[in-house]
């Protein structure tokens, strides 16, 4: 059990932890970790407010962000001790690590969600399949059917238990699947 230990000091700093931040200030705890030449990864979203002076990106993990290094050069760079940190995220008092493959695959679908965030709905046809970005329709497969009032909403085919069910969801909520 002791060598586990030990292996896992020895290589910290290839494993990246998750920050958990007070609501609204990621992008003011990102810019302070940089300040602190503190690694991070900050997943955002492009979005298209309707206010012109609003920002033009949102966190994909509200409340979170990453950080890079040994756990001993974190706390010594007193990281929980900036405006808007709450701290590491932690099971059992230890902070979770996070493997890069892991970060990897976060980056790959903040990619894949910004290439899709763009996408107008004329440009869908009938039978496509599409992903729904509402937490709850989360993991149902979906066909692209039609558009209704003019851009603003669109039917969608979920398939469910073995039958499709026709449902309306924003436009701005379906994104074209690639596969």
């Amino acid at each position: 059990m002791q060598t586990l230990v030990e292996d896992r000091t020895i290589s910290d700093n290839n494993f990246w932890y998750a920050l958990r931040t007070k609501p609204n200030f990621e992008f003011i705890v990102n810019s302070q970790l940089e300040g602190h030449q503190v690694k991070t990864y900050f997943p955002c979203l492009e979005v298209s407010p309707v206010n012109p002076r609003s920002k033009t990106q949102k966190p994909y993990f509200p409340g979170y962000l990453f950080v890079k290094g040994e756990l001993g050069q974190l706390y010594s760079k007193r990281i929980g001790l900036l405006r808007g940190v709450i701290g590491l995220v932690k099971f059992d008092g230890i902070p979770a690590s996070i493997s890069e493959g892991l970060i990897e695959v976060v980056r790959r679908q903040v990619v894949r969600e910004n290439s899709n965030a763009h996408l107008d709905p004329t440009q869908l046809h009938r039978g496509d399949r599409v992903w729904i970005n509402d937490p709850i329709l989360q993991g149902f497969e979906a066909q692209f059917e039609r558009c209704i009032n003019a851009e603003e909403r669109v039917a969608v085919l979920l398939s469910c238990m073995g039958r499709k069910v026709r449902f309306q969801v924003d436009a701005d909520q379906v994104s074209k699947r690639a596969f």
